[in-house]
C-alpha cells in the first residue's frame, strides 16, 4: 500500500480472495505444501558447490533445508 496507495479502497473481500488466489498460486507452484509451509529447495549437489564456493550469500533466497557445510 505504499507504493500503491490505491490499494487501500479495496475491499476485505477482495484482499481475502487476492490472498486465497495468491496461497493457490503458491501451492501448485510448489512453493508451500497444503499447510501453507514453505517447500525447502532442491538444489542439486552440483549447484549447491558451485554457490558455496562462488557466492554462498546466495544461498540466502533459497529456504533451503541444509546450507554450506
Amino acid at each position: 500500500m505504499e507504493i500503491y496507495p490505491e490499494l487501500e479502497k479495496i475491499t476485505d473481500s477482495t484482499r481475502k480472495k487476492q490472498r486465497q488466489v495468491l496461497f493457490r498460486i503458491m501451492r501448485e507452484a510448489q512453493i508451500i505444501d497444503s499447510n501453507d509451509t514453505i517447500i525447502p529447495a532442491s538444489l542439486t549437489v552440483r549447484l549447491r558447490e558451485l554457490l558455496c564456493s562462488h557466492q554462498p550469500q546466495a544461498l540466502v533466497h533459497f529456504p533451503l533445508a541444509e546450507g554450506c557445510q
